[in-house]
């Protein structure tokens, strides 16, 4: 045989062996991909139940999970899942990391994943108001706390009008324009907090009332008292109250001398505003009294005018003609 159909006869064996193996790839895990070194960082809330399920470019994948979330977190059936544990710390958080390892065997291949989770406390909070009695023209006092000492944004509504609320600090400020009612008109003051990094979001509510605000009744009665020959009026024929300082809210409101003002001699005032005893002084005065409304605080001077005269009589006699005396 010579050389040339020695060359032909090679070349025919190699054609033959590689038309076999067409197509197949020799490999070993030396040369398989490895994702090792890419983390993906995940945040939960505590409580929260976390799933992922991986997605894989070959089957026959088997999984296994290791780091400190493996501690709550395990594989069923390719679903990576588990709750995540409470954080210790009040507005805190708490962090753990997963390596999850995938692996083929035949060819032998295997990729990591791994995640950084970052667990964070369940946002809780509270809103408080120094008096839930308000009234018309007052500053009230609030306080909005939040676990979280930064990244919380709040905002306001419910609440009376002429009060707002910094969205950054939680403050609540202003003078309440509302006018109230004399009994009292309710509100629901609710503060919504928003904490940015966790997205979780919580209501915190206050009960709160507005009066109106305490001034002295500018009818006539409560204004003038009259007393004739030591002995106060109390009423006339209409039933108007002539013994009694009044005010436009009728209950819960409490009455006392101004400093430095002083009933007429013999008189009392009494706590409920009315004015009672035997009067020794005759003319005319005005005292200051001070009227409180317990459950708000407010305070309101009052004026009362007294009128202190003698019992009304006949000063002269009939003149002219005959005068008689009767029998």
């Amino acid at each position: 045989m010579n050389v040339n159909m020695k060359l032909t006869s090679a070349l025919a064996v190699l054609a033959l062996v590689s038309a076999c193996f067409a197509g197949v790839m020799f490999t070993d895990e030396a040369n398989a991909e490895n994702t090792s070194g890419l983390t993906y960082n995940v945040g939960i809330v505590e409580g929260a139940t976390y799933s992922y399920t991986p997605a894989f470019s070959l089957s026959g994948v088997t999984i296994t999970l290791s780091g400190t979330a493996a501690s709550w977190l395990t594989v069923n059936n390719g679903v990576i899942s588990g709750t995540a544990p409470a954080v210790s710390a009040a507005g805190g958080t708490a962090t753990y990391d997963l390596t999850i390892t995938a692996k083929t065997t035949k060819p032998v291949q295997t990729a990591t994943q791994m995640i950084h989770f970052t667990v964070y406390d369940t946002l809780s909070g509270s809103v408080t108001v120094s008096n839930s009695n308000l009234y018309t023209g007052c500053t009230p006092s609030f306080t909005v706390t939040s676990c979280y000492q930064s990244g919380v944004t709040y905002a306001l509504s419910g609440a009376p009008a002429g009060l707002s609320i910094n969205s950054s600090t939680g403050v609540i400020s202003g003078t309440v324009t509302d006018a109230g009612t004399t009994s009292g008109k309710s509100f629901t003051v609710k503060v919504t907090e928003t904490h940015l990094a966790s997205g979780q979001t919580k209501d915190v509510t206050v009960a709160v009332k507005v009066y109106s605000k305490l001034a002295q009744n500018t009818t006539t009665y409560g204004k003038d008292m009259y007393v004739v020959n030591g002995e106060v009026v109390t009423t006339d024929t209409s039933s108007e109250d002539y013994n009694k300082v009044v005010s436009n809210i009728t209950s819960g409101v409490t009455y006392a001398l101004k400093s430095g003002s002083t009933m007429p001699s013999g008189l009392i005032l009494n706590s409920n505003g009315t004015i009672t005893g035997t009067c020794t002084a005759m003319g005319d005065k005005t005292v200051t009294v001070v009227a409180t409304q317990t459950a708000t605080g407010q305070t309101v001077d009052c004026t009362m005018n007294i009128h202190s005269v003698g019992k009304l009589s006949f000063s002269s006699v009939p003149t002219g003609g005959i005068v008689a005396t009767a029998a």
